[in-house]
């Protein structure tokens, strides 16, 4: 069974803070990344880490404040 759409939310939620903070290496984003993709072949990398960065909401929209 593949990820779905919330499996990767909540995957970025869990790195969000360490990710923003700088604790988390930039290898350990692309090899997450690169399991994202192969989980499901319509997975959004950059939108995955504009949410991860804070740029963005989990669906890729503003964040309401």
């Amino acid at each position: 069974m593949s990820m779905t759409k919330k499996d990767f939310i909540v995957l970025a939620d869990t790195l969000r803070a360490n990710y923003r903070a700088g604790k988390v290496h930039d290898d350990v984003i692309n090899d997450l990344l690169n399991f994202c993709k192969q989980q499901n072949q319509n997975f959004m990398c950059d939108r995955w880490l504009s949410y991860l960065r804070g740029d963005c909401g989990p669906n890729g929209g503003k964040i309401k404040n």
